[in-house]
């Protein structure tokens, strides 16, 4: 039961990402280049994450150890997309998003050269393989939840704000609690599959919602 629900988790995931580049083409042109960019590397993540599920010999996968964490940079990056989309104000330049993006590269960097990452059948889970972060799996969700409260804690704060979209930024929060919520659920749980992709899901829909508030001014 557990793979063909981790399966449609991931087909419904891939058409999502697919869907969203497609409506990126109708953004603004700094906003689709960011966007178009995010969802292309999440893209290569769902590959990777197929490929894992796919197949029978560890051959030609040890190099994906170091796509399938890259949700830790893109998804946050989406959720400061939508935030810098609904901000409304013309004070705030694209550099700050894009800077913003930068550290998360950093910190990603920082990840992948410092945490032991092994490829490893899934035997637990019955296909496959999975990457296992052995010990390092807690640091890595604690980063996690420390970025989505950071997020969170900036969405309040504009939600004040005269000139920002208060519904966009709390459908937008509303994400961000479902995807801190599947953080700590696995900080203090058991593992039941290999990628939790519910909050990734729901980032996703945030986004299609923020996409398609484009169409509706034109």
């Amino acid at each position: 039961m557990v793979v063909y629900i981790y399966l449609s988790m991931l087909l419904l995931i891939v058409y999502l990402c697919v869907t969203a580049v497609m409506k990126s083409f109708k953004c603004p042109i700094k906003i689709k280049i960011i966007s178009i960019c995010v969802l292309s590397v999440l893209i290569l993540r769902y590959i990777s994450l197929f490929i894992l599920f796919l197949v029978k010999s560890i051959a030609y996968t040890y190099f994906l150890k170091y796509v399938v964490l890259v949700n830790i940079i893109c998804v946050p990056a989406l959720f400061m997309l939508m935030i810098f989309i609904f901000m409304r104000s013309k004070k705030l330049n694209i550099i700050y998003m894009l800077g913003t993006i930068l550290v998360l590269i950093a910190l990603y960097a920082y990840v992948v050269m410092r945490m032991p990452l092994i490829v490893m059948p899934a035997s637990d889970y019955g296909f496959g393989y999975v990457i296992s972060f052995g010990s390092s799996r807690e640091y890595i969700l604690f980063v996690y939840i420390i970025i989505y409260i950071l997020i969170l804690t900036l969405c309040g704060f504009f939600m004040g704000k005269r000139y920002v979209n208060k519904k966009g930024i709390s459908i937008i929060m509303i994400g961000l609690l479902v995807a801190l919520i599947e953080k700590i659920v696995l900080l203090i749980g058991t593992k039941v599959m290999p990628e939790y992709l519910l909050g990734e899901i729901i980032c996703l829909m945030c986004m299609h919602y923020v996409l398609d508030s484009f169409s509706k001014e034109k």
